[in-house]
């Protein structure tokens, strides 16, 4: 494990992961354009997906539509010819606010995320793949739950995770992932 190929063999996957966790789970830049642009959209949190379905539908010609939940198991899906976001229809408001964000990050921030995987040092296809997968599902989480506004919540409710859930719309993984990664300079988290 010592040996300085040793992580060379590792999955994409694990390789990505370990590139977060060298981040302390923390990308400051697109934490800080999150938190920036749900203040310049007026995103009220936990209630974000029907401003979110808007802004892809104005910003990037791509209508969201709810599909059924046995039509496949993804979270989302992008018909690209179409021009069509599509997500279960079992998911919450918050749930679907979050992959209409992601989407939303891969269609106007990709040069952003780009800039964050050109730091990785990342050349596998496999590597970018999940790196752009990580990084816009962590835009995503950082738009629905913005920084400050979450972590002024984690603090008052004494990082109760089911009222971090309530007041943000999401579900109780998501809340979990978020407080990890609330590592930003003067402002972090437990």
């Amino acid at each position: 494990l010592s040996a300085p190929e040793a992580g060379q063999h590792l999955p994409a996957s694990d390789q990505v992961r370990d590139f977060f966790n060298r981040m302390h789970n923390h990308i400051p830049e697109l934490d800080a354009l999150a938190e920036q642009l749900c203040a310049e959209w007026h995103l009220v949190p936990g209630n974000m997906a029907p401003r979110l379905r808007q802004l892809l539908a104005d910003r990037h010609g791509v209508l969201t539509e709810l599909m059924p939940r046995h039509i496949g198991r993804e979270k989302r899906q992008l018909d690209g010819g179409r021009r069509v976001l599509w997500i279960p229809d079992y998911l919450e408001p918050g749930q679907q606010a979050f992959q209409i964000a992601a989407e939303l990050a891969l269609q106007g921030y990709s040069a952003q995320i780009d800039a964050v995987i050109a730091r990785t040092g990342f050349s596998d296809t496999a590597q970018l793949a999940q790196a752009r997968i990580g990084l816009s599902n962590y835009f995503a989480g950082a738009l629905v739950m913005p920084y400050r506004h979450f972590l002024q919540f984690a603090e008052q409710s004494r990082y109760d995770i089911e009222s971090l859930a309530q007041q943000f719309g999401v579900g109780f993984e998501a809340v979990c992932h978020r407080l990890s990664t609330l590592a930003r300079r003067g402002a972090s988290g437990l």
